[in-house]
C-alpha cells in the first residue's frame, strides 16, 4: 500500500523524503507494570488488571532524502528540522490511496544523524526518524474549513483535544461544551484527537464533527 506522509502539513515528498519501512504505526501499544502485590505467605501473587494501561507509542521511519545539490540537501534537512523543533507535539499524517488517514501528535526522539557523502550534483542521504506519540489512546474526527465545531462531553479525568490546526484544548468535568473556529475553504478537512482516558470519557452531542476513529490504541 502507497502511503503519503506529512509533519505539520508539510508532505515528505516536498523535502524529497522517502519512507522505505515503518514500524510501530498500528502495532499494538505495550502495556505498563499492573499494580501487583506478593504475599510471602500466599501462592503466586494478587495482580490488579482492572484498568489496564499503555506506554507511550514509538513511531520509526526509516527514510532517504534526495536533493539536486548539496545546498539544496542541506535546506531541505534543515526544513524537516524546523517541524520537529517546534514547540509542544507536532502533527504527523499518514494518508493511504485509499483509505482513510492516519494522524499522530508526536515529538522526536534523539539526535536525527543522516548517513551521505558528500558529492557534486544529485545527492541521497539515509537516516531512521523516531517519534513518541505520548498520548496513543485516541478518537478522532474530522471538522471542515470555515465552520464552527463544537462537542459537549462529560471527562472526570483530563483529556486534550488537539484541533488538528496546531491548537489544542485541555479539558476536565462534566457536560463541557467546547467550540472552535476552523479556517481555510469549506473544501478543507481537519482531524481532531482526543485523548486521555477514554473509557471514562463520554459524548453527549457534537455539530459540524464526524467520527473518523472512534477508537484507536
Amino acid at each position: 500500500m502507497d502511503l503519503n506522509y506529512s509533519i505539520n502539513a508539510v508532505p515528505f515528498s516536498q523535502l524529497g523524503i522517502h519512507v522505505t519501512r515503518s514500524s510501530g504505526v498500528v502495532d499494538g501499544l505495550e502495556l505498563k507494570d499492573p499494580f501487583r502485590v506478593d504475599w510471602p505467605d500466599a501462592h503466586g501473587e494478587v495482580v490488579d488488571l482492572s484498568r489496564p494501561r499503555f506506554q507511550a507509542r514509538t513511531i520509526t521511519l526509516e527514510s532517504w532524502m534526495v536533493a539536486p545539490s548539496a545546498d539544496s540537501f542541506i535546506t531541505q534537512f534543515n526544513s524537516l528540522l524546523t517541524e520537529l523543533v517546534r514547540s509542544n507535539t507536532q502533527r504527523l499524517k499518514l494518508t493511504p490511496v485509499t483509505g482513510k488517514p492516519l494522524v499522530f501528535e508526536v515529538y522526536a526522539k534523539g539526535n536525527l544523524s543522516v548517513k551521505k557523502e558528500w558529492r557534486d550534483g544529485a545527492m541521497v542521504g539515509e537516516f531512521t526518524l523516531s517519534l513518541i506519540e505520548p498520548q496513543p489512546v485516541k478518537y478522532v474526527l474530522i471538522g471542515t474549513g470555515n465552520s464552527t465545531a463544537s462537542i459537549r462531553l462529560t471527562a472526570p479525568t483530563p483529556i486534550t483535544l488537539y484541533w488538528g490546526d496546531g491548537t489544542k484544548t485541555q479539558m476536565q468535568g462534566t457536560n463541557q461544551t467546547l467550540t472552535h473556529s476552523y479556517g481555510g475553504s469549506g473544501t478543507a478537512k481537519y482531524y481532531l484527537i482526543i485523548s486521555g482516558e477514554l473509557e471514562r470519557m463520554s459524548v453527549q452531542e457534537k455539530t459540524n464533527l464526524t467520527d473518523l476513529w472512534p477508537r484507536l490504541y
